[in-house]
């Protein structure tokens, strides 16, 4: 592979003899930089439309498509289509024909950063400038664009680490534009990592609002995991965040919703209870928005019914049910139909269980969140499981099993047994 990228070595014999006297030459005196013996003698062969794609393919660690690459170096596609077959016959790319893909090997990026950083910082900018106004148009809850972010993922997160050394306000911006496409098509690793160091971002900007709340979703990330000493660390972090901050009520009301949600996951429910009914009550004593008030209902719902309260469980359900109809809130009414489904299921009301899971389903198929559809898909097979119609149900469950485990959610287990159910 070394030898593809040396240039002007004609055999890979000639490349390995070249870099062995260029990390010997480096043994004799440190300041002898062996990409600069290897790749040196061609900086001043680019062409300024090679060194523009070259530039542009520094942010790519997979194989980049040309379309990519245009917004980035401005070229017209003849040029740029020019310029990489003139970098291919100098061995310096890697092209997949088939899948008319190209890549610059990690050595000579690495060079090019540093030889080339003016035209390198260029590109760099231009990814972001264009990622960061695809974001804004088509993120946030505009779930009918997501399919758009989905197309350009891979431009999206070769801008992401120039976001984050650049502006903190720009790179909050742009948090909140992606977070809930992240979430819905199931990339939470990315999300994660994202959010994690736009919290830190934030805190070195001294953005402490900014910082409780990113600590609040990246709590958040692990709460979809499973992961309860995760969720309560994060809570601590926001509210140490929001004591330096100018926090509002509804910030305080968020923190302590994710304190219960770090007792929900550690099944101490009565503790988690206790917290929801506090941030509730925070919420409710400002006004009656709905939009706040909803999410607390349904983890205080959740945690009724996982403790047994099927009753009590049922009335915050439907009342965040209706709140979401009225708004309209979409993905909430998703949602909640869904957790409805899985009340029935407790209750043994096997019919009802799977008529609110097939309507639940064909909502949030329409919403593409990956985890409600996985989410619903156990819950209908299950119900058919019950009622001697397991046939049916095992695709579903499939299904289920195959999402929970591309996201490595806590649920697959119940997915597996819901399979097992069916399989019988």
């Amino acid at each position: 592979q070394r030898g593809r990228t040396i240039g002007r070595c004609r055999t890979v014999a000639e490349a390995i003899e070249r870099l062995q006297e260029a990390h010997r030459l480096q043994s004799l005196d440190d300041k002898n930089d062996p990409l600069d013996f290897v790749f040196g003698d061609l900086l001043e062969t680019f062409t300024p439309d090679e060194t523009a794609v070259l530039a542009a393919l520094v942010y790519f660690t997979r194989p980049a498509k040309l379309e990519w690459l245009l917004p980035m170096t401005e070229l017209s596609r003849k040029a740029a289509e020019t310029a990489l077959d003139g970098l291919r016959d100098r061995s310096l790319l890697v092209e997949d024909d088939v899948a008319g893909t190209w890549l610059l090997p990690p050595l000579a990026a690495r060079f090019l950063r540093r030889a080339r950083p003016e035209a390198v910082g260029t590109s760099g900018e231009r990814l972001a400038d264009w990622a960061y106004a695809l974001a804004v148009e088509n993120g946030y809850d505009n779930h009918t664009s997501f399919p758009t972010l989905d197309a350009a993922w891979p431009q999206l997160a070769a801008a992401l680490p120039v976001l984050l050394a650049g502006d903190n306000r720009r790179l909050q911006t742009m948090c909140d534009a992606l977070n809930s496409f992240l979430d819905f098509s199931g990339r939470w690793d990315d999300q994660l990592a994202l959010l994690t160091e736009a919290e830190v971002k934030a805190v070195q900007a001294k953005d402490f609002s900014y910082a409780g709340g990113r600590a609040f979703q990246v709590g958040w990330c692990h709460y979809l995991r499973g992961q309860s000493s995760e969720v309560l660390a994060c809570a601590n972090r926001a509210a140490t965040h929001l004591v330096v901050a100018p926090a509002n009520a509804r910030s305080r009301a968020a923190t302590i919703r994710l304190r219960g949600l770090g007792h929900q996951l550690t099944k101490d429910y009565p503790a988690a209870i206790a917290a929801y009914r506090e941030a509730l009550d925070l919420n409710r004593s400002l006004s009656t928005d709905g939009w706040h008030v909803a999410p607390i209902l349904n983890s205080l719902a959740e945690a009724l019914r996982r403790s047994g309260h099927y009753d009590d469980a049922e009335t915050h359900y439907r009342e965040a049910l209706a709140i979401a109809t009225a708004l309209p809130d979409p993905k909430g009414v998703a949602h909640m139909t869904g957790r409805i489904a899985e009340l029935a299921l407790d209750r043994e009301q096997w019919p009802e269980a799977e008529r609110l899971a097939r309507q639940a389903l064909k909502l949030t198929e329409e919403l593409g969140r990956k985890e409600l559809i996985a989410r619903d898909c156990c819950c209908l097979a299950k119900a058919l499981a019950h009622q001697n119609r397991g046939g049916e149900g095992r695709g579903h469950a499939e299904r289920a099993v195959a999402i929970f485990t591309e996201l490595r959610s806590p649920h697959l287990a119940e997915a597996q047994a819901a399979l097992a159910e069916c399989q019988r």
